[in-house]
């Protein structure tokens, strides 16, 4: 067993030595008196260069039909540079911008129809083309006096029979690597906490936090390694592993963001504004449940059409929460500012510019993925984050547990000492 899964690993980092499957399956809602009932979408895949092939089959999805007679849908198949104007179009005039068109029978007895193939090129560069269903040709009479549920299998193969879709190539072995540096900081972080035990018999609050939100990043590193492995071998991974990945690297974020406001407000730094820190756990909570909620909205509802979670609506929600989150930790360090001596101020300073790094850096990699082509997107976000996030953790595991600036205008000094002042207590220039 132990020499099979080595074996697994290594055909992980090397790609081209391993067959990956890219299936999709789903039901959609067609046919019926209404225009929009008449056509669906029902997914896309990225192509690189060459081509690439694809394979789609129907049948009922509440089994034989015998009434409706053989109904035939048409297959459109649409290029990306053309998308756009696509969804602006009358339902059944849509297939006007079809590059291609197949037709598929569905089977009234309630099995499978045949598969219908196909193949799309491009030579210059890679393109996303998108596939639908429509009832809006002959041989669907069938389908005009109610919605029937259909329920489609669809497999996409690259010219170079690799079957992750163009902006999911190279995320497996990406996320992979990054989890072994990971792992290897872990372990230095530990030793440094150690070391910090040595001296000061126990950790600090602010350390304890930091670890959480190390510990569910590496967490959710490990659950999305294994769901894109899963799809790897199935082609659809594990929804719920994905949405826990997605759940634990949230958290971290907000875990993290909580921790520089309350630095920013003063903790372990002014005494006189240790009382303004009651409010902060309530409000940590709304926040965690806001960002949670939102993720998994976002990743529970058919996200087919997308090409990463920030898309849309959820996209614009989080970044106007980040930059509300900004504004209070700008506004806390500047108040703390106020109430501390020079060397505080100076330290407050540069405090200041690495947390605003951290805190715009979503924002600003949300909106600069904006001009790139949409398969490009996934990959500069996702790596930009996942780069944000670790910078910061890196920072911060510098800042609380070595003896520097911080750790001489903090009260973090005073557990080092026999007989030191406890946490809250007002550090002295």
């Amino acid at each position: 067993m132990g020499m099979i899964r080595y074996q697994q690993w290594f055909l992980v980092i090397c790609p081209w030595l391993h067959a990956h499957c890219k299936f999709q399956t789903n039901v959609v809602k067609i046919g019926g008196s209404k225009p929009q009932e008449q056509w669906r979408y029902i997914s896309k895949f990225g192509y690189t260069i060459g081509e690439g092939k694809y394979s789609v089959r129907l049948k009922y999805q509440d089994g034989a039909q015998p009434s409706a007679g053989r109904v035939r849908l048409t297959l459109d198949v649409f290029l990306d540079e053309d998308w756009h104007e696509v969804e602006d179009l009358p339902p059944c005039s849509k297939a006007r911008r079809s590059r291609a068109s197949k037709y598929l029978d569905l089977d009234p007895s309630g099995g499978w129809g045949m598969w219908q193939n196909g193949t799309v090129i491009q030579s210059v560069r890679s393109h996303v083309w998108y596939f639908s269903l429509s009832a809006c040709g002959p041989g669907n009479d069938g389908m005009q006096n109610r919605t029937r549920k259909v329920k489609f299998e669809a497999h996409f193969i690259q010219a170079d029979n690799s079957e992750f879709s163009v902006e999911l190539k190279g995320m497996l072995q990406f996320h992979v690597m990054y989890l072994l540096g990971f792992t290897a900081c872990l372990f230095k972080y530990v030793s440094f906490c150690r070391s910090y035990v040595r001296s000061a018999e126990s950790l600090h609050p602010v350390i304890w936090v930091l670890t959480g939100a190390i510990m569910l990043q590496y967490m959710g590193e490990v659950l999305r390694a294994d769901h894109l492995w899963d799809y790897s071998v199935n082609g659809l991974g594990i929804k719920v592993v994905d949405l826990l990945s997605e759940i634990c690297f949230t958290t971290s974020q907000v875990l993290l963001t909580s921790l520089l406001i309350t630095i920013g407000m003063g903790y372990t730094l002014l005494q006189s504004r240790i009382g303004d820190l009651e409010m902060i756990v309530p409000l940590v909570c709304i926040i965690t449940m806001v960002h949670v909620v939102l993720v998994s909205f976002a990743k529970m509802t058919d996200t087919s059409s997308k090409f990463h979670e920030f898309e849309g609506g959820t996209g614009w929600v989080l970044l106007f929460m980040r930059l509300v989150l900004y504004a209070w930790f700008v506004w806390a360090v500047k108040q703390t500012a106020k109430e501390g001596g020079m060397r505080m101020q100076q330290f407050l300073q540069k405090f200041l510019i690495a947390g605003s790094m951290y805190f715009l850096g979503y924002p600003v990699l949300f909106l600069l993925i904006k001009p790139f082509a949409p398969y490009l997107q996934h990959k500069i976000i996702t790596g930009g984050l996942l780069i944000i996030q670790t910078g910061t953790n890196i920072w911060l595991a510098h800042l609380l547990l070595s003896r520097g600036e911080y750790f001489k205008v903090s009260t973090l000094s005073t557990s080092f000492l026999p007989g030191g002042v406890k946490v809250g207590v007002t550090k002295e220039d």
